[in-house]
């Protein structure tokens, strides 16, 4: 307990010091924020009528985000060893689904708006494992006459967003996150999980994570709620002390990893020391469970620049300028008087226009003044659009002018004037694009391969996405998983296409492809299936309709494994009959191990092709012509002037009627 303690005010006086090191940068993202949120907190002394704010940061930032949503980027698997070839696709297959179970454009989108916002985002990886959902059904007596499992176990790789503020650094000169000697996180952890966690960890014969004598504590004595940094106050039952106020309530810790693969967890309160019994970092890989993503990287400085404090000072000036301009509009359409002190029971109606406001002074109450207001609204709009032109420009992205061209310059408007538009705008997003795909596509893939090396231990059953949409069940057991491949993220999808683009960019190049075929005459052989599949994915129109290319292997495939399952496939006309044959008769070698009815099905699936390929012989026997009729013997003979009385001695040499002439 001793150590703890030693420990325990280590980490109290590190807090305070991270704390006051990167006070400044939180204290700059709160103004970032409110700038986004069009407020401005205002005190008496302000000098304008109003406190409104011009929405400049609001759509430039909305307009980054807009294309930033990773959805569709990719991640790739290369082997470093010749024995990973067989298990490459598996755990390629398994990434990607652990991928797609994230929550990834909420997840990514947040990370996004923190690194615009604050200059960074961060997200925690982690094992979720949550159990089987089911309900039971009981009787008077209490017996469980039926259970329904409604969802199986969870258990994969996950990833978690991070506040921006919750992520304390010792070091602002090192610009690296995994390099920092110690990462001290700032979270609020609920009592009741804690307990669920003990609780398992004991039921399978481990250690017990969490103090048990300091939650036995906690439980006598009460939570005591304190809010972390920049953190709203909300509604609490902390100090009940049944057991449901105490499961719901929150204790809000210091969590400090160490570059020695250490964890340790102390309350915020002074007094209490480490409260976690097990110190070592479960997700410890040489390297924090940490992913951060910083679009504009500096060399030598953490907290640096982000998106909105380009347009910040901008932003502010815009403000100003506005609210002047609607005090002047005010000013000028609202009269203002100067009416001396033995006025004041006049009544403000008396005056000729019902005023803004009247100004009462000591003085002849017959001297009343009127107040002229100068107009400056146009130069005051003139300057708010000129300040609107610089925050577009600076932004890179905001209008029109997101190439940085002058206002007064002509920008061709015309659909080829889009596309150089677009093409300014793809070039200032590509380089945040890569650093992404670098920065946390590559390193969640990697966190989440270690993970599953690590928590994959027994077999497990998953679907994989195939071809046009159709789940397929797969499953990886734990000798197939290992991490020691090569990570490599393709940010390249992020760029979101029109239809009517995606459609043209799939014909040119199933053109392409169709041309190299034929003039290789032969040498190289394309399937263009997949191509004219992806045309015909990338039709909306097309969304509802199925089977428009089936190939023969896809069809077979499937006729197959329908087969199995004791079903009669779909046979139409228009089907490869002969091929069918041969692909099912290849599946079906071992026609033993079949049961009966499998083996009829078989039966009457071939007898069907058969028929039809039958049928096609007898049809097209049918349609040959006729055959032409050859003569008869007489009728030979008739047309040959052949006489079979004389057929022996006709033609033969010194026969009457055959003169040779007269020979010398």
């Amino acid at each position: 307990m001793a150590t703890n303690s030693k420990i325990s005010d280590l980490i109290q006086r590190r807090y305070q010091k991270t704390k006051e090191l990167s006070q400044d940068a939180f204290d700059k993202v709160e103004v970032n924020k409110n700038l986004y949120k069009g407020i401005i907190n205002v005190d008496d002394t302000y000098e304008w009528d109003y406190s409104l704010v011009d929405p400049h940061v609001f759509p430039l930032v909305r307009n980054y985000l807009s294309r930033s949503n990773p959805s569709m980027s990719a991640l790739r698997l290369d082997v470093r060893r010749d024995t990973d070839y067989e298990v490459r696709q598996v755990n390629q297959d398994f990434l990607n689904w652990e991928i797609g179970e994230l929550m990834s454009t909420t997840l990514y989108y947040r990370m996004y708006f923190s690194a615009y916002l604050a200059g960074r985002g961060y997200s925690k990886t982690g094992w979720k494992y949550e159990k089987a959902v089911e309900i039971q059904e009981k009787d008077e007596l209490g017996n469980v006459t039926r259970t329904k499992v409604l969802r199986d176990i969870t258990n994969r790789a996950e990833a978690k967003f991070v506040r921006f503020n919750n992520i304390l650094i010792p070091d602002r000169n090192c610009p690296i996150l995994q390099e920092q000697p110690y990462i001290l996180e700032l979270m609020q952890l609920r009592i009741g999980d804690m307990l669920d966690e003990n609780e398992y960890l004991e039921t399978h014969g481990d250690k017990a994570f969490w103090n048990k004598k300091f939650l036995n504590n906690l439980k006598r004595s009460g939570v005591t709620g304190k809010l972390l940094e920049y953190e709203m106050e909300r509604a609490t039952d902390a100090d009940g002390k049944d057991e449901m106020a105490f499961r719901s309530a929150t204790l809000p810790v210091v969590c400090m990893q160490t570059k020695d693969g250490d964890v340790f967890y102390k309350p915020l309160q002074d007094t209490e020391d480490i409260i976690n019994d097990d110190t070592n970092n479960r997700y410890w890989h040489g390297h924090y469970p940490y992913v951060d993503f910083c679009p504009f990287p500096e060399d030598d400085e953490y907290y640096n620049l982000a998106l909105v404090d380009v347009v910040g000072d901008l932003q502010i000036a815009a403000t100003e300028v506005l609210n002047q301009t609607l005090t002047n509009i005010r000013q000028i359409n609202n009269d203002m008087w100067v009416v001396g002190s033995a006025g004041a029971q006049t009544p403000d109606w008396v005056f000729r226009k019902r005023p803004d406001g009247v100004i009462r002074v000591m003085g002849d109450t017959s001297q009343v003044q009127q107040i002229r207001t100068q107009d400056n609204t146009r130069s005051a709009i003139l300057m708010g659009d000129t300040l609107g032109t610089k925050i577009e420009k600076a932004g890179g992205i905001g209008s029109l002018y997101s190439s940085g061209a002058a206002a007064n310059s002509t920008i061709n408007q015309t659909a080829r004037g889009a596309q150089i538009i677009d093409a300014n705008i793809d070039t200032n997003m590509k380089m945040i694009i890569d650093l992404f795909g670098e920065q946390v596509l590559k390193r969640t893939g990697e966190h989440f391969l270690e993970l599953n090396a690590q928590y994959v231990t027994e077999e497990q059953t998953f679907s994989v996405t195939g071809k046009r949409g159709v789940r397929e069940l797969m499953s990886i057991s734990p000798d197939q998983v290992t991490a020691n491949f090569i990570v490599t993220a393709n940010p390249d999808k992020i760029q979101k296409q029109t239809p009517a683009s995606r459609q043209a960019s799939l014909q040119n190049t199933i053109t392409v492809l169709q041309d190299i075929q034929t003039k290789s005459q032969g040498a190289i052989q394309i399937d263009l299936v997949p191509a004219v599949e992806a045309l015909i994915d990338a039709t909306p129109e097309m969304e509802d309709v199925s089977d428009v290319i089936i190939t023969i292997d896809e069809k077979a495939k499937r006729d197959a494994n329908m087969l199995m399952r004791g079903q009669m496939p779909e046979i139409l006309i228009r089907d490869a009959h002969e091929d069918l044959i041969v692909a099912v008769n290849v599946q079906f070698q071992n026609i033993e191990t079949m049961t009966p009815e499998v083996q009829q099905l078989l039966e009457d699936y071939v007898n069907k092709h058969m028929a039809y390929i039958k049928s096609q012989q007898e049809v097209a026997l049918m349609k040959q012509p006729p055959v032409p009729q050859g003569m008869g013997n007489e009728g030979m003979q008739n047309a040959m002037n052949f006489d079979p009385n004389i057929a022996a001695s006709q033609g033969l040499p010194g026969q009457e009627g055959y003169n040779l002439s007269t020979i010398v």
